[in-house]
């Protein structure tokens, strides 16, 4: 049922993306609406849409269920990674909003697989930099010196500011430990 009404959305028969934003998807009861979610989550992987259109389905859904949408968000980061265009053209979005999703963000640095990309949101001073400092660390090195310059960094990372949040999570986190300097 799901990929038949990714198919019927892909040939443009229906618009699974236009009905979230109708009136009657935003009234549904929240019992109903968890069914809602569940087709949904098993539609993402196969639908075609732009990236922006599916990070608004995303909100849709998200503001509907009164906050947090697990299931969607799982597909969501499935459906990021099937196309790396699509990876990089959420990456392209978020460089131009500072309070860009982060959850997002690290999915799509992780499946866009460039450090360099990862590296340049390590430099901003706002909520970007703790994703990119985990897509980072998530992602897969080229070879082995790859490997050893992305280590380089992200010690660099701690080192240079010991009460840095370079752990990644959903909540701010201030170590009261003192990291030992490293031995030169």
């Amino acid at each position: 049922m799901h990929a038949r009404l990714a198919a019927l959305h892909n040939s443009q028969s229906i618009d699974l993306l236009a009905l979230s934003a109708t009136p009657e998807f935003q009234g549904l009861d929240r019992r109903y609406f968890f069914t809602i979610q569940q087709v949904y989550r098993n539609a993402i992987p196969d639908m075609k849409a732009t990236p922006s259109d599916m990070l608004e389905l995303i909100r849709r859904i998200e503001k509907q269920i009164g906050g947090f949408a697990a299931l969607p968000r799982g597909t969501l980061r499935i459906w990021i990674g099937q196309v790396p265009e699509r990876a990089k053209e959420v990456v392209e979005m978020a460089r131009s909003d500072p309070a860009f999703d982060r959850d997002i963000l690290v999915d799509a640095l992780v499946a866009f697989g460039d450090e360099t990309a990862a590296t340049s949101f390590i430099a901003a001073a706002d909520a970007r930099r703790q994703p990119a400092i985990a897509a980072l660390g998530a992602i897969k090195p080229r070879s082995m010196k790859a490997a050893d310059a992305t280590l380089g960094r992200l010690i660099a990372i701690v080192d240079g500011d010991s009460d840095e949040d370079v752990r990644f999570d959903n909540t701010p986190f201030r170590s009261p430990l003192t990291l030992p300097s490293r031995p030169t």
